[in-house]
């Protein structure tokens, strides 16, 4: 009998290996480029809405698409040749700012205009959703999302704003708002300066009082109005966590008085005066 030397082998699933070596070799999910970013905010024939740094929004109906420019119609007095509009647009769970300049209008009569948009800028501003909300107290004003249409009610509503984030907030009204409409809010932070951003209500709870709370998020907002609302979600973070520091320091003190309560008072906790 002939005896082979054979080394030992292992047996390998082909199966599991190729599923082994496709798994360790999934490419990462490429950023969308200007163009790609451009064309998923403007798509021709759909409208959008942008907000310049007058805090004023602005809707555009898009007429065409192309590289990193489309070409919108709008209100005529609402253009201003070389100003900067800005839009929100999801890239996935990612939220991107899109910055545009108006390089060129064209009046196409009837009190409308052309406008020529080209991104000049875009900035990440990560998964919003999972923004912290703050508690801030400040009277509001609403009025009805001013579209390529007239809106019907004009009428200025008095709100109140009950919490703040940096992709949307909470205010309390009397008046109803369903889910999806788009209002235009304003309000000042706490520092005097005006607050300017078009939101779109999420949900609505009742409140106090027969009044209604809405979640909203921001549709539009101008570089300046988000500048100055991160500038307050800050302050109001940095007095949340100044509160708790106080509340943590206050308890040791509670069990201090509390012990100098039980142990016959404070002068054998402290010492004669």
């Amino acid at each position: 009998m002939i005896d082979l030397d054979l080394p030992d082998t292992q047996y390998v699933n082909p199966v599991e290996a190729m599923l082994e070596h496709a798994t360790d070799s999934l490419p990462e999910p490429e950023a969308l480029s200007a163009a790609d970013l451009v064309h998923v905010y403007a798509r021709p024939g759909a409208t959008c809405t942008v907000a310049d740094d007058r805090g004023i929004c602005i809707e555009l109906h898009v007429k065409v698409a192309s590289g990193d420019a489309f070409v919108a119609a709008a209100h005529a007095d609402r253009l201003r040749r070389g100003s900067r509009v800005s839009g929100r647009v999801h890239d996935g769970d990612i939220v991107q700012t899109l910055i545009f300049a108006v390089e060129d209008i064209e009046d196409t009569g009837g009190g409308r205009a052309d406008g020529l948009f080209r991104l000049v800028e875009s900035v990440e501003r990560g998964d919003e959703r999972a923004s912290p909300r703050y508690d801030f107290d400040a009277p509001a004003r609403l009025t009805a999302a001013e579209t390529f249409t007239p809106a019907h009610d004009q009428r200025v509503t008095q709100a109140r704003v009950a919490d703040v984030a940096r992709s949307g907030l909470a205010f309390v009204a009397d008046r109803r708002y369903a889910p999806g409409e788009s209002i235009d809010l304003q309000f000042e932070d706490e520092a005097g300066a005006t607050v300017r951003c078009r939101i779109q209500v999420v949900r609505a709870e009742r409140a106090v009082y027969g009044r209604t709370r809405y979640a909203s998020r921001i549709m539009a907002i101008g570089e300046i109005d988000q500048l100055r609302l991160d500038r307050l979600c800050n302050r109001c973070r940095l007095r949340e966590e100044a509160a708790a520091e106080d509340a943590a320091d206050e308890l040791p003190l509670r069990e201090l008085l509390a012990e100098g309560r039980r142990g016959g008072g404070f002068k054998r906790l402290f010492g004669r005066a």
